[in-house]
């Protein structure tokens, strides 16, 4: 999916029942040259995980142009971002996101993958591809060869975090998928549910494509949006 007129998006979030509180986040920002969002997932270290990621996801987006971004640019706006959770003394938290920069008309697009929120594409039956692959510890024991267990996956070996900046891995997709694209937390990925059929950990996605059905509207205050002006 990708055109001159902006995409439509959807988020929606859940708090996990084992969790104190929803410590997942989304950013979106939109021009005339690009979309990009980002979603977050902040760890349980730390007790100030939910303004660890609007701290760095305003931050970020406070720092995006009108023109369309390098890379490079975007990157640049990471660090910045993680600079200022440093002078901020986020130091006990932690977490892991993936960002999409959209451009409007383009052939490519890009995806920035730290820890384990991932991006893929949903088929109208409702069937995800999943794109890109998680920093966990289960994913470095498989490429050794090392067979692991399912509870690996919960930890991670590439983190945003206040004290070192870890870059992370961009990837380059096709921007003219017409399905969408779902930008998800750990626990959207990989629902675990509890006897009531509620998710245990925070369950949140960002939805982008043309086509959403209309759903009521909801408040988020996990959710922070900019809109560039002409």
């Amino acid at each position: 999916m990708n055109s001159e007129s902006p995409a439509t998006w959807r988020w929606s979030s859940r708090q996990g029942t084992t969790c104190s509180e929803n410590r997942d986040a989304c950013g979106v920002l939109e021009s005339t040259a690009y979309s990009f969002s980002v979603v977050m997932d902040a760890s349980p270290c730390g007790d100030r995980g939910i303004q660890f990621n609007a701290c760095w996801i305003t931050t970020v987006l406070d720092r995006m142009s009108h023109e369309l971004p390098s890379v490079e640019a975007v990157l640049s706006a990471m660090h910045e971002g993680q600079k200022h959770l440093r002078s901020e003394r986020f130091f006990a938290e932690k977490a892991s996101y993936a960002a999409f920069l959209l451009p409007r008309g383009a052939n490519n697009a890009y995806v920035f993958c730290c820890g384990d929120c991932t991006l893929g594409v949903q088929s109208p039956d409702g069937k995800i591809d999943w794109l890109t692959r998680t920093h966990t510890f289960a994913n470095a024991l498989e490429d050794l060869g090392i067979n692991v267990d399912a509870s690996k996956r919960h930890i991670v070996t590439r983190t945003l975090n206040a004290k070192r900046f870890q870059t992370p891995e961009v990837h380059v997709v096709p921007a003219n998928d017409p399905r969408l694209w779902v930008l998800a937390t750990d626990g959207y990925r990989y629902p675990e549910s509890d006897d009531s059929g509620n998710p245990k950990d925070d369950c949140s996605a960002l939805i982008i494509g043309s086509g959403l059905e209309a759903k009521p509207a909801v408040t988020y205050t996990n959710l922070f949006v900019r809109t560039l002006p002409p």
